[in-house]
C-alpha cells in the first residue's frame, strides 16, 4: 500500500470507527451514516491502488450492509470470496445481506458455503434455519433448526428460532421473508 493509500485507509477507518452495525444491532444514527458515507469512497480509493485488498473490500460491504444497502454490500462480499472463498465470515455477511435483498435462493448458497467453512457453528446454523423459513421451506427450517438444538439446546438464540418456525408451522405467525419481518409479526 503506497503512502497515499495508507493515509486515506487511515482516515476511512477513522470514520469508521465505532459505526459499523453488527449482527442486526440497530441502525446507526444519521451522523454514523454521515461518516459512513464519506468513508465509502476513501476506502475505494484505498482499493483502486490495490485490487487484490479483500479486507478493504470486505470494508466496503460492511459498509453498504450497514447503510441497509444490501444488495450492493452483497455484490462486495461476492467480490471479496474470488480472494477469500472459504472464509466463513464472508459468506456469513453474504447470505444475510442476500436474504434482506430477496434472494433467498443465495442466501441459503452462502450459508451453506460458510458452513463447509466452519462446521457446527451455530450462529451459522441457526441463521440457516431462518434462511430455510424464508424462503418457504418450513419443513428444511425445522430440521435445521432442530440440528442446532441438539448442539446447544439451552442457547436462547436457538430457542427463539426454533418457536417462530414453529409458530409459522402452526399458524399463529405469518411466513416472514426478512429478519425485518420478525418485529412486526409476532406470534400469539
Amino acid at each position: 500500500m503506497d503512502v497515499q493509500s495508507a493515509r486515506r485507509f487511515l482516515e476511512a477507518n477513522e470514520l469508521l470507527k465505532g459505526t459499523l452495525v453488527v449482527d442486526g444491532g440497530g441502525h446507526p444514527s444519521p451522523e454514523a451514516n454521515a461518516r459512513i458515507t464519506r468513508a465509502i469512497p476513501l476506502l475505494m480509493q484505498v482499493l483502486e491502488s490495490d485490487r487484490t485488498n479483500w479486507e478493504v473490500a470486505w470494508l466496503i460491504g460492511r459498509a453498504h450492509e450497514t447503510l441497509s444497502d444490501y444488495a450492493l454490500a452483497l455484490q462486495w462480499f461476492v467480490g471479496v470470496q474470488r480472494f477469500v472463498p472459504n472464509h466463513p465470515d464472508v459468506a456469513r455477511e453474504a447470505g444475510i445481506c442476500a436474504m434482506e435483498s430477496g434472494q433467498p435462493q443465495v442466501a441459503i448458497e452462502q450459508t451453506l458455503i460458510a458452513l463447509r467453512s466452519a462446521p457446527g457453528d451455530l450462529g451459522l446454523t441457526t441463521n440457516l434455519a431462518m434462511m430455510y423459513l424464508f424462503a418457504g421451506d418450513l419443513n428444511q427450517a425445522l430440521r435445521t433448526a432442530n440440528e442446532a438444538f441438539r448442539t446447544a439446546p439451552d442457547n436462547a438464540h436457538v430457542q427463539a428460532t426454533r418457536r417462530i418456525i414453529a409458530e409459522v408451522i402452526d399458524g399463529k405467525r405469518p411466513l416472514p421473508r426478512h429478519r425485518r419481518d420478525l418485529n412486526s409479526t409476532q406470534g400469539s
